[in-house]
């Protein structure tokens, strides 16, 4: 598939693009990146990602919502991503033990929005599309994690308020799974609960 052009992702858009099968060529902000099996995009609406040329055993698969299912975890770490090289190069090659785990929530995500037009109950509907929401930031969250460990960047001075809450967030995201008091968050940062 000899494709030039095609807008790939709405620039309302945000989330994660990984190629699973093949190669292809994207031109992300007008620059030309390559992809095959493994390269991750992290998608903000500050990206403009078309389609040059892909061979035709290129697969996608895409974990992505409106960007406004992602501002309340953006928010939080807004200045790490506008401080780093994220919108100049957002992606990253990622391992097979990643790639598998993407495609299960992927697919995990994909099997609830089903579910969706078969909810028949208001509340049940509500639930469930919290649901995928939670799904879809939860997985932003642990690759966006992950972009950040594979990168490294510049040092820059941080208040104390900022340093406790890029601490928060680090370990809330290595620990959310098995840990939600908010006593034991804030004995991992030497603060009060009421803090």
């Amino acid at each position: 598939n000899s494709q030039t052009g095609d807008r790939m992702i709405s620039q309302e858009m945000a989330g994660l693009l990984l190629c699973i099968e093949g190669n292809a060529n994207l031109l992300i902000n007008g620059a030309d990146c390559h992809f095959s099996r493994g390269t991750l995009c992290i998608i903000s609406p500050f990206l403009s990602i078309e389609k040059s040329s892909s061979s035709d055993d290129c697969v996608w698969e895409m974990i992505c919502d409106n960007k406004d299912i992602f501002h309340s975890v953006a928010i939080h770490i807004f200045d790490t991503i506008t401080k780093t090289n994220l919108l100049k190069n957002p992606c990253i090659q990622i391992d097979e033990k990643h790639i598998e785990e993407f495609v299960f929530f992927a697919d995990k995500i994909k099997s609830k929005q089903r579910m969706l037009d078969k909810v028949s109950k208001k509340e049940d509907f509500a639930i469930l599309r919290h649901n995928i929401t939670l799904l879809k930031q939860t997985v932003w969250v642990d690759y966006l994690s992950l972009y950040f460990q594979e990168r490294s960047f510049p040092s820059h001075n941080m208040s104390r308020n900022e340093n406790l809450a890029y601490e928060f967030i680090y370990t809330l995201n290595q620990h959310y799974s098995e840990q939600r008091s908010v006593g034991w968050y804030a004995d991992q940062a030497g603060l009060s609960p009421c803090y």
